[in-house]
């Protein structure tokens, strides 16, 4: 086999591995993706609204004490009278030498005045005090029955709102609840697409190992050189005419276990991909391989 049949040849065993090592690629591909439609999407659950305070509960105010009860004015009234009976009869038989008093008659009538004015007017300020403690604390009530009433509209203003906030949360509930059921539905739909693909996909990789391993039973390649790495290098080298053969000193082969002994190559596939720019100079036909089958995939 000549130079330019070598080239050929090549070339349709490198196009082969190329079509194989992207079947596989899809293959791997559609599995991640069939993996991920296996999980759910994550819908944003709806704020779930407050639950307003409880309903506030009237309270009783603090009163103000009466100081002038009624027990007090008629004990006050009664204590006068006893003192204005002891004075006069003090007044009437009690003489002190040297000092005139008033006679017993007009002390008679001067207490008999006070022990008539005196209870009225201390009657009068107990009364006004009462009147007076009486308005404060009205006010103290109408105060308490007027914050009462704002509490109250205030709550019922909050229970009207956490209302309609339950509203729209029942119903963002709903509305998840559907977005469920159907994401549920079209990934299923999408996994049995994907399947039935990778099932199509498979019965042609099948077909092309098949047709490649008849290419290889001409054993023109060395069994030892039959995968994607290491006949891209040989045909690299046929192409670049750094050889003309693939045996011998100066052939192929040797050039090939030269570069692999240097760690110039990376033979892994795993590895080529992960480190695709660092193969670029000294395995350039394999670095094409994987950036088209990379274009077909759509990851670049």
């Amino acid at each position: 086999m000549n130079t330019a049949e070598l080239k050929e040849y090549l070339g349709i065993v490198v196009d082969m591995e190329e079509s194989i090592f992207f079947q596989n690629r899809l293959c791997q591909s559609i599995d991640q993706e069939i993996e991920k439609l296996k999980v759910p999407k994550q819908f944003e659950a709806p704020a779930e609204p407050t639950t307003p305070p409880p309903q506030p509960q009237p309270k009783e105010p603090e009163l103000s004490r009466l100081p002038y009860s009624m027990s007090g004015i008629i004990g006050g009234t009664i204590g006068l009278f006893f003192i204005v009976f002891l004075s006069i009869m003090f007044c009437e038989y009690y003489i002190i030498e040297g000092i005139e008093f008033p006679t017993g008659r007009e002390m008679n009538d001067l207490w008999y005045v006070l022990a008539i004015i005196i209870p009225i007017i201390w009657a009068s300020i107990r009364i006004q005090g009462n009147r007076t403690v009486s308005r404060e604390n009205e006010k103290k009530r109408v105060e308490s029955k007027s914050e009462y009433e704002d509490a109250i509209k205030k709550y019922q203003r909050r229970l009207v709102q956490y209302q309609e906030e339950l509203k729209l949360y029942q119903s963002g509930l709903k509305e998840n609840q559907l977005r469920c059921l159907q994401d549920e539905k079209e990934r299923k739909l999408k996994i049995i697409f994907l399947e039935s693909q990778k099932e199509e996909i498979k019965k042609k990789l099948t077909i092309s190992a098949e047709r490649l391993q008849i290419i290889y039973q001409k054993n023109i390649i060395f069994q030892k050189h039959r995968n994607l790495t290491m006949v891209s290098s040989l045909y690299e080298y046929i192409c670049a005419g750094r050889c003309i053969e693939l045996e011998g000193h100066e052939g192929a082969y040797n050039i090939l276990e030269t570069e692999i002994r240097l760690d110039h190559i990376i033979l892994q596939l795993d590895k080529v991909i992960a480190q695709l720019e660092q193969i670029k100079q000294n395995q350039f036909m394999l670095y094409s391989a994987v950036q088209k089958c990379n274009q077909w995939l759509g990851l670049i």
